[in-house]
């Protein structure tokens, strides 16, 4: 694809993001050939990172704001303001490609709007980092952000400008983690250890269907933040002197929220490399990501019991209890913005609010599951203390019987917060996550 043929796909994307709030995963979904290509996926990720920034500098040069019909050729000018501050492109590139994309987009009427605007841009003397700053900084997320990590605000800041590691998962009922590394070596692909011994994080980001061993499930992508869930899990069940897995039975799992089903994977991974009995069940309320993570669990060679029902009501449950339950909350997913730029746009406050109320209506129905001495493990890919903390705060508040045991957390990354454990993307091995381990009293009070 040219280079005008890049910007103009690159336009038609962000339009969908930024005027019809379309996420990066509906658009892969819907239309998956779009961002397959490497270079057209960097630009539009790029350009969504550095948005804040990018719309408050556009908009200042532009005299009165475009109409509805000209919204394609608004995130067209926020590619080339991209070329032009952040990427710092010579200006002649960064400038006649974007005019001449203009031409790809039928819409020649265009080219001496875009001409113009992006001149002003390259002849203008303001700082544009103070103006980037200024953006980012005044945005209410951000707020909130630097309110709640003061000492280490700038860096986040600056993480989620950047752009998210590849990190993938070992499937080691398929492969051992020696033999994983010694094919990623031998196919040219440069790869770090990490805190995990079956999570591998690659030097260069590929496309999935070229990493070996995909196709026949030897390697999954997942965050290594993500990845503590299952250890974390196993860890909790063999600790315990009476647990059901040294009692000869299996072990009664619940995935209450599951798509996409990677936590669901690893857990039965690890239980089988731990010799953990199981029997799980994994419970989703959208029957397509049901669909998605069945297709998921077929590849990776792992077949559990997977419903479509709410993880919020009791009319699924057969009315015997868990062991564990995981909890992977519906949250904003303040934790991966740099994956998931577009939140930036698209989350709202009042968003936030829902959620904590959805958080901790799931808790208190999936408490009534847990069997006593049972362990829920409550996690979210939040920044967000009203996600987190606050959420575990209310429920214990409110659970006047029955009330938890708040398990102690020691993660290799991050820090303990008072009721679990946070990661941040300050660590840039991982997302932003978060974890509470609570447990239900063996016998009633």
């Amino acid at each position: 694809m040219s280079s005008p043929g890049l910007r103009a796909e690159a336009a038609r994307i962000l339009e969908m993001v930024i005027f019809s709030n379309r996420t990066i995963d509906w658009i892969e979904a819907k239309f998956p050939d779009t961002l397959a290509e490497p270079a057209t996926r960097f630009l539009v990720m790029e350009t969504l990172r550095n948005i804040l920034g990018l719309r408050a500098i556009l908009d200042s040069y532009l005299r009165r704001p475009l109409k509805p019909s000209q919204q394609l050729i608004y995130t067209l000018m926020l590619v080339g303001a991209y070329k032009l501050v952040v990427a710092k492109d010579p200006a002649y590139a960064a400038i006649n490609e974007t005019v001449e994309a203009c031409n790809v987009l039928k819409q020649p009427w265009a080219k001496g709007l875009v001409n113009g605007v992006l001149r002003s841009v390259e002849r203008s003397d303001r700082s544009f980092e103070s103006d980037i700053q200024q953006a980012i900084s005044s945005h209410w997320l951000n707020q909130r952000l630097r309110n709640q990590y003061p000492l280490v605000y700038k860096r986040l800041e600056k993480a989620n400008l950047s752009q998210a590691p590849m990190t993938l998962r070992v499937n080691q009922s398929r492969i051992s983690v020696d033999a994983y590394r010694h094919k990623l070596s031998e196919a040219g692909l440069d790869y770090e250890t990490t805190e995990i011994p079956e999570a591998l994080r690659l030097k260069h980001a590929v496309k999935a269907v070229e990493l070996p061993g995909w196709r026949n499930g030897e390697v999954a992508i997942q965050d290594l933040g993500g990845q503590f869930a299952a250890h974390i899990l196993i860890g909790n069940l063999r600790s315990k002197p009476d647990a059901v897995a040294d009692t000869g039975r299996s072990v009664r799992f619940l995935d209450a929220c599951a798509a996409p089903g990677g936590k669901l994977c690893h857990y039965l991974d690890v239980a089988g490399q731990r010799n953990s009995r199981v029997d799980e069940l994994a419970v989703e309320i959208s029957p397509r990501r049901s669909e998605t993570m069945r297709a998921l669990c077929q590849r990776l060679a792992v077949s559990p019991n997977v419903i479509t029902a709410d993880a919020g009501s009791l009319n699924w449950w057969d009315g015997t209890p868990f062991d564990q339950i995981l909890l992977d909350a519906p949250c904003s997913g303040t934790g991966t913005i740099r994956r998931h730029p577009e939140i930036q746009l698209q989350l709202t406050e009042a968003q936030i609010t829902s959620h904590s109320s959805r958080q901790l209506e799931l808790i208190h129905n999936l408490w009534r599951m847990l069997a006593h001495g049972g362990t829920l493990l409550y996690c979210t890919c939040s920044l967000l203390e009203e996600e987190n903390d606050q959420v575990i705060a209310a429920f214990i508040h409110q659970q006047e019987s029955e009330k938890p045991t708040v398990n102690s957390l020691n993660l290799p990354l991050g820090q303990a917060t008072r009721y679990g454990w946070q990661l941040t993307p300050v660590d840039a091995s991982t997302d932003g996550f978060y974890y509470s381990s609570l447990t239900k009293a063996s016998i009633r009070q």
